[in-house]
């Protein structure tokens, strides 16, 4: 059974040059929307431009949560957490009181200068 469904699209050049307006938007943003564990993969990202996409997933990804849980459940960015299965697969893992308490289907997909993520539960 679905109990809800999230869709979100964001364009990488936009966000590309929000981070050539504000410098120290990279570092808040991070800070507002990944979980510590989530921002490990930072020093990692080569240039601006492969920041840029990995950010786009993660917030398209989160943002699709947030519209399939519909008010549900109330969610903080960081109660979203972006996982991968063995396989590669990505999905959502909801966090509460320091735990997993859900697991949402997730599929991202990037062609140009859009990133798209949408989210079942």
């Amino acid at each position: 059974m679905i109990h809800g469904i999230g869709i979100d699209i964001i364009q990488i050049s936009r966000m590309i040059k929000i981070l050539d307006r504000r410098k120290r938007f990279m570092e808040k943003i991070c800070q507002r929307i990944l979980r510590y564990d989530e921002q490990e993969i930072i020093p990692n990202l080569k240039n601006k431009k492969e920041f840029a996409l990995w950010i786009c997933t993660k917030w398209a990804a989160k943002e699709a949560a947030f519209k399939a849980v519909n008010f549900q459940q109330k969610l903080k960015w960081k109660d979203i957490k972006i996982c991968k299965y063995k396989n590669n697969q990505p999905y959502i893992q909801l966090w509460s009181e320091g735990k997993p308490t859900k697991e949402m289907k997730l599929s991202i997909s990037h062609d140009g200068d859009y990133v798209i993520a949408f989210v079942a539960w």
